[in-house]
């Protein structure tokens, strides 16, 4: 009987507890805050130059480690902060994510270029 009514008391528990959790049953929900958004710990932002790349713009008020290769450098490390297994620097120009290495983008004037410590 104790074991029936402790079965009883948690089931009613985990009813009311679902019930709270679930909110408004005729609200839509906002997928908005479901969706995968990467969180950045460290962004680093630069007023873009005209004829200036991201690479030449960044070079210029902070220490980069770099590698090269034929697809253009790659930044490993802005101000001893390095990329890892598991987060990586990552830039951005007027909010769009780069497509191609920093040394191959030229800014302009109006230009907003930041760097994203970002986890992978």
């Amino acid at each position: 009987m104790l074991k029936k009514g402790f079965a009883f008391v948690l089931t009613l528990a985990l009813i009311a507890a679902v019930v709270a959790c679930g909110g408004d049953g005729d609200r839509e929900t906002d997928r908005s805050d479901l969706e995968s958004v990467p969180q950045d710990s460290l962004v680093i932002t630069l007023q873009g130059q005209a004829g200036q790349t991201v690479f030449g713009l960044t070079a210029e008020s902070h220490h980069l480690d770099y590698a090269e290769s034929s697809a253009g450098i790659l930044v490993k490390g802005i101000d001893g902060i390095h990329a890892s297994r598991t987060h990586a620097w990552l830039y951005s120009v007027n909010d769009t994510m780069g497509r191609v290495a920093a040394d191959k983008y030229t800014t302009g004037n109006s230009d907003i270029v930041k760097w994203h410590y970002r986890k992978l």
